[in-house]
């Protein structure tokens, strides 16, 4: 199966940081340069429908339509991005490397000792979840409990969701407004991720070579790009909510 389309299903199979995780395990591995793990990045670093549909749409918005309109946005900008991104790329491959095989990554003689290291490296991955998550949290919270926003502002639910993803979509269930708008502001939030889920990428990507800089920026473009494409599904009559 073609590397990109894998970690896109996976990645919306499992959400945030599966693709990191996948593609910072095949740079360590010597699969592919980093320059090629960038282009996987930028077409597959997305979260899953079940969040996004579930969760946001359902729960905080109160509508699962509201919700289905958000995830076509979010898969929609995310290949879109892919595209533009990999096609900047293109020029830099001279700059790729290969990073050398890590002996951690080599499979042992036991069955069982692989085993062993798989159910490891997995509960580690999920602590730096858990613990990135918490401690963006936390953030939020002492942001908040200084400046005090008016529950009813929308630029609570911004900043919440700049810094953590989770937190800034709960906020838009307490926000005033029509609900096209607050959804333009979800596939943006959703999109970005937040610094948590920045956080998250680059502990996965730790020891590739992919710079904080360069998942922000993918990120970022990847939201501009689904609030623009939100925006335009919302202005279709069919898809009126």
């Amino acid at each position: 199966m073609n590397r990109k389309l894998f970690t896109f299903i996976m990645s919306a199979i499992s959400g945030y940081p599966t693709c990191s995780k996948i593609t910072g395990d095949m740079i360590r591995r010597g699969e592919i340069t980093d320059e090629k793990g960038k282009s996987i990045l930028a077409f597959s670093n997305v979260t899953g429908p079940a969040f996004i549909i579930g969760v946001v749409g359902s729960g905080f918005l109160g509508s699962s339509k509201a919700g289905t309109i958000i995830a076509l946005s979010h898969y929609l900008s995310a290949l879109l991005s892919g595209f533009i991104i990999s096609f900047l790329l293109r020029n830099r491959n001279d700059g790729a490397r290969t990073i050398k095989r890590d002996n951690l990554y080599v499979c042992e003689s036991s069955i069982f000792d692989t085993l062993t290291y798989s159910i490891l490296d997995a509960l580690k991955t999920l602590g730096i979840i858990l613990c990135y998550i918490v401690i963006f949290m936390f953030i939020t919270d002492l942001i908040d409990s200084v400046f005090m926003f008016d529950t009813s502002n929308i630029a609570k639910a911004v900043y919440k969701g700049l810094i953590e993803m989770s937190v800034g979509c709960a906020s838009l269930s307490g926000v005033s407004g029509n609900i096209s708008e607050r959804m333009i502001i979800a596939s943006f939030i959703i999109s970005f991720g937040g610094l948590s889920v920045t956080g998250q990428s680059m502990a996965m990507l730790n020891g590739t070579g992919i710079k904080v800089s360069y998942i922000i920026f993918s990120k970022l473009f990847h939201a501009v790009l689904a609030s623009c494409v939100c925006a335009f599904l919302l202005g279709i009559n069919q898809f009126a909510v």
